[in-house]
């Protein structure tokens, strides 16, 4: 209808572009620790952003978390964890170890 294309339009236009400020990322993570991946409730804190660039947003932070570099020392305490495991090392638990990385980053 007429409404729904004007309200889709008038939305659009209050919407934000570009790159996301660090304090909207911070703002991002916050909500979503504290209300799960529910992306309608941090478009309320983040206003001028949709709930489709929110999510796409806290994807790539999180692959950004994921994919940090090894320090020498996780090295070696990967190395150590392994060693102590059975033939078939369960990397989701060895993963509970290293913050900031998943099963697949530990493989």
């Amino acid at each position: 209808t007429k409404v729904q294309i004007y309200n889709k339009f008038f939305r659009l236009c209050e919407l934000r572009k570009g790159k996301f400020l660090p304090e909207e990322d911070s703002v991002i993570l916050t909500c979503v620790q504290h209300f799960g991946p529910n992306f309608k409730k941090v478009t309320e804190y983040l206003q001028g952003r949709s709930v489709t660039q929110c999510r796409d947003r806290y994807h790539v932070l999180m692959k950004q978390r994921f994919s940090a570099v090894w320090t020498v020392d996780e090295d070696r305490k990967l190395v150590q964890l392994v060693a102590t495991q059975d033939v078939s090392t369960n990397f989701s638990t060895v993963s509970q170890y290293f913050p900031g990385k998943d099963r697949v980053n530990i493989r």
